[in-house]
């Protein structure tokens, strides 16, 4: 069975793509640039395009958890120490800022990987000049 492409026949089609949750399509699977697109690297320019699409920020999701669970055990601590904070304060300010935290970076790399999605359209669109067909219609009169 055939996996699931989607084929880019004109550049323009490319504008769509974004990793963002609130403008991203699921289910189009591998995105290829159609044959018509003649470049010495058409392959890293798939690849890429695939990488930043499919990216889901969850490795800068990761890192800003651990560094809101160190943070923010932190804050609890002192908070439980210096103003006599319950444990379950404590915990919750711990726990509800390194979720916070983990979604922030989560968004931060989708973000990231978005810009680095439109660079990559950029080039993409600055080498492809597609050729469009003449048409038999002249003029007025």
């Amino acid at each position: 069975m055939k996996k699931k492409q989607y084929l880019v026949y004109h550049p323009s089609q490319l504008n769509s793509l974004s990793t963002l949750p609130w403008a991203h399509r699921s289910g189009i699977g591998k995105i290829v640039l159609a044959d018509s697109f003649q470049h010495d690297r058409k392959d890293q320019f798939e690849s890429a395009l695939n990488k930043s699409y499919y990216a889901c920020g969850c490795d800068q999701g990761a890192k800003a958890l651990l560094l809101g669970l160190l943070l923010f055990a932190i804050a609890g601590g002192a908070g439980h120490v210096n103003a006599a904070w319950p444990w379950s304060q404590t915990i919750s300010t711990t726990l509800g800022g390194s979720i916070l935290m983990a979604l922030t970076g989560k968004l931060i790399g989708l973000m990231a990987a978005n810009k680095r999605l439109k660079q990559t359209v950029r080039e993409i669109q600055t080498d492809w000049k597609p050729k469009w067909p003449e048409s038999k219609i002249s003029g007025c009169g």
